[in-house]
């Protein structure tokens, strides 16, 4: 789906100039990642606690019987303090455990957007993106 967005965008437009993979069970990796990207999309297996809690307005965590699976969901993650990575789903901000993200999480993406090309061509992080642009040229097709 990443690579598609890339090349097509989405409906023919608001394509990603590119996207890294950090490893979904190193919390350094995505705490990096939404600090140097903005955010991080997750991919991960829905127990049916999450749905509880959500509907509760309360964090996920893990809970010694989670119900099973219900489903996988991604998310946009742009947040995150000690305890909890704070991410956007069903139009609402949700905080999650980092003992929830370790357990139930299969995927984690960086995002490069040219949205954040500015007048100086620097991402709001400080990233010099025509640098990275050109550095990328030899990697992605």
């Amino acid at each position: 789906m990443l690579n598609n967005w890339r090349k097509l965008g989405l409906g023919g437009t608001d394509r990603i100039l590119a996207y890294a993979d950090p490893a979904p069970a190193d919390v350094l990796h995505i705490k990096q990642a939404v600090t140097l990207f903005g955010g991080v999309y997750l991919g991960f297996n829905v127990p049916q606690s999450a749905m509880d809690q959500n509907a509760a307005g309360l964090p996920w965590t893990v809970v010694p019987d989670d119900g099973g699976i219900v489903g996988g969901h991604a998310i946009w993650c742009p947040d995150y303090n000690p305890t909890y990575l704070y991410c956007i789903t069903w139009g609402q901000r949700q905080a999650l455990s980092w003992e929830f993200f370790l357990k139930y999480t299969d995927e984690a993406h960086a995002l490069l957007s040219p949205d954040w090309i500015n007048s100086s061509n620097f991402a709001p992080n400080g990233v010099d993106l025509a640098q990275l642009q050109a550095d990328l040229q030899g990697v992605i097709s």
